[in-house]
Formats: C-alpha cells, structure tokens, sequence
C-alpha cells in the first residue's frame, strides 16, 4: 500500500515492517503494522475489512510511547533495546 502525507510517500512494500497485532471485537478484527522507511520515519498502518488508515509519527519518542503501550517488554526490547528498571 501507498500513502501520501504531508507531500510524503509512505510504502508498505518498501518499508521494514517491525510489528504487526491483530484485535479482535464484535465487529470484526483490526489489524495494526508498524513500519520503518529508510529514513528512519515510522508510521502505523491499521485495517480492517473497511479502511486503511496510517499514522505517521511526529518523533521517535511519539512511536517509542506508541510501541510501550502495545507490545510486550519482550517485542520491545528485541526492536528497541532492553529498558532500565
């Protein structure tokens, strides 16, 4: 998939794709996948049987605050390195 935001391109199939979740609900499921560009710019790309919609992160800090709130401290340390206690 390719998007455009803010006069950027942004696509799926060059992109390193660095997580991905599925959730589940009553209305069906949502898939989310994480993505790196070469550029180090990550953005999020979640779909469900509707839409495709992305989100690109302002910072590094944005996706880091993004990725703790959703993965496990184990995906997050093998991406992003182990955490301080």
């Amino acid at each position: 998939m390719i998007f455009i935001r803010n006069c950027k391109k942004y696509d799926t199939s060059t992109a390193e794709d660095l997580f991905s979740r599925a959730i589940w609900d009553e209305c069906g499921t949502t898939w989310e996948v994480l993505y790196r560009k070469r550029s180090g710019e990550y953005f999020l790309v979640t779909s469900d049987d509707w839409h495709n919609r992305i989100t690109v992160f302002e910072s590094v800090d944005d996706m880091k605050a993004w990725a703790q709130s959703t993965m496990t401290p184990e995906h997050y340390a093998c991406r992003f390195g182990e955490v301080e206690e």
